[in-house]
């Protein structure tokens, strides 16, 4: 599963990634349409769930879904531009992808009554969020002065949304109409 236990894995990865323009996130990932998409936010927001409605939109309803990962994933930025990664590092979900997509966007978590997703323009709160959720290895002066600056590429290339969503599984259809426009 890894080669060298999960955590020291994790460490040496994300020092390589820094380097290679990408950095590693505790967030979930899926790829629908052939459009990737990462889950952001804090610890029980949902990442996991949102997860698992993609699983069961695929597994009930045939919705063209690749779940990546439930706990970490890779954003690496390539001359086609933003592309997310699954990892081995899963938590609660087993269910694991190497698979890449282009990054169409990334979405902070936030459990409501009602399904929708909204861009988030101030770019501060991008950044926070982002920081939050960015996996820290043995922190070097020169990991950090590399990782903000993939971070900061990330703010300002990645749109990032508030989504909004209840445990109904109707986001799926949101994040599916999202990913079929231009």
């Amino acid at each position: 599963h890894n080669l060298s236990g999960f955590s020291s894995d994790s460490i040496w990865l994300a020092q390589l990634l820094a380097n290679r323009n990408g950095a590693i996130f505790h967030s979930s990932a899926a790829i629908l349409n052939e459009i990737g998409l990462m889950f952001i936010g804090r610890s029980e927001a949902g990442k996991t769930t949102t997860f698992r409605l993609l699983q069961q939109a695929r597994d009930k309803h045939g919705y063209p879904v690749t779940v990546l990962c439930d706990e970490t994933n890779i954003v690496r930025r390539q001359t086609n531009g933003w592309h997310v990664c699954g990892t081995w590092g899963h938590g609660e979900e087993s269910e694991v992808s190497a698979t890449t997509a282009p990054l169409k966007g990334i979405f902070v978590l936030k459990q409501a009554a009602f399904n929708a997703i909204t861009p988030i323009s101030d770019r501060s709160i991008v950044l926070k969020s982002l920081l939050l959720t960015l996996f820290r290895p043995f922190m070097t002066s020169s990991w950090w002065d590399k990782a903000l600056e993939v971070i900061n590429l990330m703010v300002q290339e990645v749109p990032v949304y508030d989504m909004s969503f209840d445990k109904s599984g109707n986001i799926v259809q949101v994040l599916d109409e999202f990913t079929k426009q231009p």
